[in-house]
């Protein structure tokens, strides 16, 4: 650029010592004047061109936080799955088609506005009382919602827990609708384990709850302790509830379960599958034909029985399974070879049901929980019992859930 300016400025250029041509002396000392100018105005430019400021980059400032970062990656959470209580006996009265009411002679089934079901019983001038369980339940808690419809009277239901054979004798949590006083007690004799006041409403459903644990006794009225105590006069028995006279009361939400010193299962149903047990070869000596057999058996999902029938001849038998949907309407659910003998029909407290029969000479049981009117049933091979025909056998099971099998050799 600085070479092209000069040009420019001395263009025409000067000629010297041509006469016609020659230029006058103001001509020539005003050349030199622009050339002077044009010497100035290139080294100042040259000057600015040198003092242009040089851009740089800085590097950028790292903040420094104020408190260490850990970056060390978080640990998993890892959820356990939480234990789940060994149900002994439920009933919420939603089972469809019909509910089987033997085990509440004394009530009807009813429906509530909301479409909720229940029983109620009707007015009586007798104690009126309902059973569960078996002699063998130990450990457990009962718990069951009751609201009261009309009384007269001293008015009071009780919740059992440990009743003998008679149904009059264990421990009980009191609820008294007339004067509002609640307790936990023993009879007989009678032992007070401590009361509580608390008012009390018609039509207003109450929660109650009776725990028993080894000696530990505890009644709760919608989650608030009402009483507990130490009692040793029984350490096992059925639960039941009991209505006093003229006492008209609905019922709803029957539970039991087992209890432990953390309040939980001691296992898992599902998870620990039950293995049949042998306690004897021979389960009576003095009966040549074997034990008694069960084939009826309630559990929360209704009422179920087992039967054989003949398919060849007397050692080639069928077993079926049945359950009663309603009256007069059974529905099969499984059917297999029994061989020569009738078979047995347990049920864990869970509401799994076990099929005991000796199909080929060969002690086998068929396990399965019913599931929405439909039943899988997985088979398990008996060890160290009778093989062969006539086995005579029995079984049992206690409120843990373990299954005893006993076999007899008999016959002539």
């Amino acid at each position: 650029m600085k070479v092209n300016a000069l040009r420019a400025l001395l263009s025409p250029p000067l000629h010297f010592g041509d006469a016609s041509q020659s230029a006058s002396w103001e001509e020539i000392l005003k050349q030199i004047v622009l050339i002077a100018l044009l010497v100035v105005l290139l080294t100042s430019c040259s000057t600015h061109e040198a003092n242009v400021p040089t851009l740089t980059t800085q590097p950028q400032a790292t903040a420094t936080p104020s408190l260490p970062v850990d970056v060390t990656p978080a640990s998993p959470t890892v959820s356990l799955p939480t234990p789940q209580p060994v149900v002994l006996f439920e009933q919420g009265f939603e089972m469809d088609p019909q509910i089987d009411m033997h085990d509440f002679p004394d009530f009807q089934l009813v429906t509530g506005d909301d479409g909720n079901h229940f029983v109620c019983n009707q007015d009586s001038s007798n104690y009126q009382h309902i059973y569960f369980g078996a002699n063998s339940w130990a450990d457990y808690a009962v718990e069951l919602r009751v609201k009261a419809l009309a009384y007269q009277d001293d008015p009071y239901v009780n919740v059992n827990v440990r009743l003998d054979n008679s149904g009059q004798t264990g421990y009980y949590g009191s609820l008294g609708f007339g004067a509002g006083i609640h307790g936990l007690a023993f009879r007989d004799p009678y032992q007070n384990f401590g009361d509580q006041y608390l008012p009390t409403e018609l039509e207003r459903w109450y929660s109650l709850r009776v725990e028993a644990l080894h000696d530990r006794l505890s009644y709760y009225i919608d989650d608030r302790l009402i009483a507990q105590g130490t009692g040793t006069q029984r350490s096992q028995g059925r639960a039941g509830f009991m209505t006093s006279p003229h006492t008209q009361v609905c019922i709803d939400e029957i539970r039991i379960w087992a209890l432990t010193e953390t309040g939980l299962a001691e296992r898992d149903p599902d998870a620990h599958p039950v293995t049949p047990e042998v306690v004897t070869a021979d389960a009576d000596p003095n009966n040549a034909w074997g034990g008694h057999q069960a084939r009826i058996v309630r559990t929360k999902d209704g009422v179920f029985t087992a039967y054989v029938t003949t398919d060849r001849d007397e050692f080639h038998m069928v077993w079926h399974l049945v359950w009663r949907r309603g009256a007069n309407d059974w529905q099969v659910l499984a059917e297999g070879d029994a061989g020569d003998d009738p078979v047995q029909l347990l049920a864990s407290p869970d509401g799994t049901l076990h099929v005991i029969g000796w199909p080929g000479g060969a002690g086998t049981m068929w396990s399965g929980k019913p599931d929405s009117g439909s039943l899988d049933l997985s088979e398990t091979r008996i060890p160290g019992v009778h093989y062969g025909s006539y086995s005579y056998h029995a079984a049992g099971i206690d409120a843990a859930g373990n299954i005893c099998v006993v076999t007899s050799e008999g016959g002539g």
